[in-house]
């Protein structure tokens, strides 16, 4: 019948249409969907570093170098993130094994393993300014502690940037030394990272 050949091939034309739209529909909705639902990641050592600078009161200084450090960023959950900081104390080193055995005899408490700062956010992944409020636990002793960083975009992913001071009274730390050798309390921390391409979804 001629009618129903008609409404058979309307039938099928629309049916292309609705598939076509639905087709180019889900390609925007991939292309799109990943900048606001990236997974979660983790970033290590392998990624970038964290040193420090402590202070002399006779205007020298020494460095501290964290030679492992574990990042985990998790899923996005209503559009934040969490994002948690662990650093063995056994992996920070001054480069002086001298040094480093009295900072882990007492400076830090032996019955706390790790320097831990948990924060969340609800930053994109992209270029600017990030500034995450956080706690910061060092020897047991949980402080409110915020981070500065600066996100720039490159052809392999993002560098992060950043720079902090810790004071060790706020941690119940005496500074070591005495007279003119004696540490003074602000250590400055500089970190840089960097965050894969394939883990921006950009």
């Amino acid at each position: 019948d001629w009618s129903s050949d008609v409404c058979s091939s309307d039938l099928l034309t629309i049916k292309k249409g609705l598939t076509m739209k639905k087709s180019f529909k889900k390609r925007i909705a991939l292309l799109f969907l990943p900048l606001i639902t990236m997974g979660a990641f983790t970033l290590t050592n392998d990624s970038g570093q964290i040193t420090g600078s402590v202070f002399l009161t006779k205007g020298e200084s020494f460095p501290v170098i964290v030679e492992y450090f574990d990042i985990q960023v998790s899923d996005p959950i209503d559009g934040v993130r969490t994002v948690d900081v662990s650093i063995p104390i056994k992996r920070i080193t001054t480069e002086n094994w001298m040094r480093d055995a009295h900072m882990r005899l007492s400076i830090f408490d032996n019955k706390y393993k790790t320097i831990t700062f948990t924060a969340k956010t609800g930053y994109e992944l992209k270029e600017g300014s990030v500034l995450l409020d956080g706690i910061l636990t060092i020897n047991g002793i949980e402080k409110s502690h915020h981070l500065d960083l600066f996100l720039l975009k490159d052809k392999q992913g993002l560098s992060v940037k950043g720079t902090t001071e810790v004071s060790l009274e706020n941690y119940g730390i005496k500074a070591p030394g005495m007279g003119p050798m004696k540490v003074k309390d602000k250590v400055k921390i500089e970190l840089e990272i960097h965050i894969p391409q394939n883990k921006i979804w950009s």
